[in-house]
């Protein structure tokens, strides 16, 4: 489904850029490399204080953060940006999630402020998210989440993984041949479910 910039023009923009001096921690010469991060979420206060508690921990760095989809894709299409976090209480956020994967394939996303149930969950794996934090989760699950899907890991709940697989089991498979009936994205949330169940 195509994803439709404009609808989100009433909106206002929040600045593409926010300055260090406002939101950004210090650095000392001996911290790991840091994650760059965007934060999409239609309140303005919620948007921009979730990123300056992101910004007190040591691995995350907000550098700019949008109050609407169009501008979350003006700003990623600008780079540098490596993980998204997407808030889906906003209109059509699957949609800008699919926007973001067709478009901006290299960067990582993580839905935040998700009701976890299986068939929200299953959603979010097929728009294509790379992981995604409940709405009962907390910061440092959050921060935990942006390190994962930057080290290339899928973010999915443990307690998820069997009503995931039973959501799977119902989808019909067309002539008995499993790889052509799932999509790629389906195989991969399969294969993760399968090793979480092996350990």
């Amino acid at each position: 489904d195509r994803y439709d910039a404009d609808e989100f023009e009433d909106i206002p923009m929040i600045s593409p850029s926010l300055q260090p001096s406002s939101i950004a921690a210090p650095l000392s010469s001996t911290s790991a490399r840091q994650i760059s991060v965007l934060v999409v979420s239609e309140v303005r206060l919620y948007c921009e204080g979730l990123a300056q508690s992101l910004n007190c921990r040591a691995r995350v760095q907000v550098v700019a953060t949008a109050n609407s989809a169009s501008a979350a894709l003006t700003r990623l299409h600008q780079g540098d940006i490596e993980v998204a976090l997407i808030d889906l209480s906003i209109p059509n956020g699957l949609s800008l999630v699919r926007a973001l994967v067709r478009e901006v394939p290299n960067t990582r996303i993580v839905a935040y402020a998700l009701v976890e149930v299986p068939a929200n969950v299953l959603a979010c794996a097929e728009a294509g998210v790379d992981g995604y934090v409940a709405s009962h989760d907390s910061l440092a699950d959050l921060v935990q989440a942006i390190e994962s899907v930057s080290r290339g890991e899928t973010v999915c709940s443990s307690s998820m993984t069997g009503p995931l697989f039973r959501q799977l089991a119902k989808r019909p498979i067309a002539a008995m041949d499993l790889p052509r009936a799932l999509t790629a994205r389906e195989r991969e949330i399969a294969d993760l479910l399968y090793a979480r169940l092996s350990n």
